[in-house]
């Protein structure tokens, strides 16, 4: 897996990039001897371009903020090992400054171990109170991200880590997600198992089915969400990035989001195709012990919009 290098915020664009991640393709019946139905190569996401930080007019930036800027970056992750709060260089360090992900009023801290032979990682999170939460592995070229919330109304917070893939070609493609839940006897967080398809690492999402495409469009299916769907993706799209007739893949979570703090719910986020813009959001709802796919529509996380 090679690594490049860039400086743009968490999903606001796809760069042009060789891709990597978390994704599972499995060819269907119809198409068992085939390879996967995407290609890759270079591409223009419809997801939101980031706004500019500097007015047309403003004046331009001082020498010591340039060199601040240009000292930080988001690859500094990639081979680090330690307190992602003390990686200096790392753009989104701030991420984990004072973080108390327990609520209980007492810092919590993230380490970041590496395997560069595996091209993996694992973090720990180290809570105040002495507990320990340590996930399974992903891949190292990941971006971590932890957020919590009372999601099955026991009184104690579920914790969620996902890993997200900006650096790649098509960044919606790849993610890993990790729902973890405190046993109130024990002490010990174990993960949650969720309704969803499992991919690559921690990758989760649907197991999608492709019919083969006809006048510009092609109709899929998420098979966990008992969902159909036809989408219009265009002539060109499909001379482009569909090789084959008819495929089955997961399409995995490439981010997910704790929303509504009042009442937390679990929100996810997936796009039917690779390399194109759709994306479609749905909630995980914990009803009678487990959790349940909600309604899927077309969306895009919350946090975009911050």
């Amino acid at each position: 897996m090679k690594k490049f290098y860039r400086h743009l915020p968490v999903l606001a664009m796809i760069m042009l990039l060789t891709g990597c991640g978390s994704s599972t393709t499995a060819p269907s019946d119809e198409s068992a001897e085939t390879e996967t139905s995407t290609k890759e190569a270079s591409i223009e996401s419809e997801a939101p371009a980031a706004e500019s930080s500097v007015e047309a007019d403003s004046e331009p930036a001082d020498a010591d903020s340039q060199s601040a800027d240009a000292e930080t970056s988001p690859f500094e992750l990639w081979e680090y090992v330690g307190y992602v709060d003390e990686c200096t260089n790392y753009t989104w360090r701030a991420e984990f400054d004072n973080c108390d992900y327990d609520g209980d009023g007492k810092t919590d801290r993230v380490n970041r171990d590496c395997d560069t032979k595996e091209e993996s990682a694992i973090y720990t999170i180290k809570f105040g109170n002495g507990d320990e939460l340590v996930t399974p592995k992903g891949w190292d070229t990941g971006f971590p991200h932890i957020q919590s919330g009372d999601l099955d109304g026991d009184g104690a917070k579920e914790i969620l880590v996902t890993l997200t893939y900006d650096t790649s070609t098509d960044p919606f493609s790849f993610g890993d997600m990790w729902l973890f839940h405190k046993d109130q006897t024990t002490g010990q967080y174990s993960q949650v198992e969720l309704p969803l398809a499992n991919g690559e690492n921690g990758a989760k999402g649907f197991t999608t089915e492709y019919d083969e495409p006809e006048d510009g469009n092609i109709k899929y299916t998420f098979k966990e969400a008992g969902l159909s769907a036809t989408e219009e993706v265009g002539e060109d799209y499909i001379k482009d990035w569909w090789t084959t007739d008819a495929v089955t893949e997961i399409r995995p979570v490439f981010f997910a989001e704790i929303i509504n703090e009042d009442s937390p719910v679990l929100r996810c986020y997936v796009t039917p195709f690779p390399r194109l813009g759709t994306i479609m959001g749905f909630n995980l709802n914990y009803n009678n012990g487990k959790y349940e796919i909600g309604y899927i529509e077309r969306d895009e996380p919350k946090t975009w919009a911050q």
